[in-house]
């Protein structure tokens, strides 16, 4: 199957991530790991094992990431995309402004669609939808 052409929101359905209601508290004990702006590299990298673990109350499974899952950074000098390739023991949330991009068509690799978004080209189309001046950012 070819997806040139296609647009992220054709392949994936794009999904936002906890928006916490004031700071988030690292929790003392337990609590559930979120994968946060600066947990994304300008590469596209994603260290799971080093990310924190916050107390979040109420329902999580609709920010909850699962295996085949993107998280993509949708603010900053750097809207740069990594997959969720490893298989994940516990819960893992995206915390907004990170989105997550689960894909809907069969077959559709995250770490392709993780490293086309990262391409010069995936950058140049992401440019053209910014917004803002300082303080870049993506609209969903």
């Amino acid at each position: 199957m070819i997806y040139s052409k296609k647009s992220v929101g054709e392949l994936c359905h794009v999904l936002p991530g906890y928006a916490a209601r004031g700071k988030l508290e690292v929790a003392s004990m337990g609590g559930v790991r979120g994968v946060q702006l600066r947990d994304v590299t300008p590469s596209g990298e994603l260290e799971v094992g080093s990310l924190s673990a916050y107390a979040i109350p109420g329902n999580i499974e609709r920010y909850r990431l699962a295996d085949g899952d993107v998280v993509f950074r949708s603010r900053g000098e750097w809207t740069t995309a990594a997959a969720i390739a490893a298989p994940i023991t516990e819960p893992l949330i995206a915390v907004m402004p990170v989105f997550i991009l689960r894909p809907r068509v069969r077959g559709l690799d995250p770490r392709y669609l993780a490293w086309s978004i990262n391409q010069p080209t995936g950058q140049r189309a992401l440019d053209e939808k910014a917004q803002g001046g300082g303080l870049r950012m993506i609209p969903k």
